[in-house]
């Protein structure tokens, strides 16, 4: 399971579901859109980090910013986790594919969390046991 910060991940939610929402209604409340996404995606979290034991098969946890930082060693991380085969084919295939899909590649998601009137620690408030049992 990939991990990310929560203030950087949950506000692109939101503005996301907002893109959505406005497909269908012309009146959109920014600020209601932050709650209740805010809300669901945490109760989801919580739901998430106390099943998480009873999976047949045990995750693997890695942070995103590992993968920005080192895709290379992040993705043979994976593959020796699970007993895939690491050859220089895929290492070169990794690379290629890091190098034509950089981050951003089509363009920047502008949003700020302000935009939905929720702060920082709104965020980390409710994903607190998140931030805690996986060291963000």
């Amino acid at each position: 399971m990939t991990h990310r910060k929560p203030t950087v991940c949950v506000p692109f939610y939101i503005s996301l579901s907002g893109l959505v929402h406005s497909l269908g209604f012309k009146h959109q409340d920014p600020a209601a859109l932050g709650k209740v996404w805010l809300d669901n995606a945490a109760r989801e979290m919580e739901k998430h980090i106390a099943c998480r034991g009873t999976f047949n098969n045990p995750l693997w946890d890695h942070k995103y910013t590992d993968m920005l930082e080192g895709p290379i060693g992040s993705v043979r991380r994976v593959f020796d986790r699970f007993g895939f085969e690491w050859n220089e084919t895929t290492e070169q295939s990794v690379a290629r594919h890091t190098r034509e899909n950089q981050q951003h590649k089509f363009g920047h998601h502008r949003y700020h969390i302000s935009d939905f009137q929720l702060t920082d620690f709104d965020v980390n408030l409710r994903f607190k046991s998140y931030l805690e049992e996986f060291q963000l």
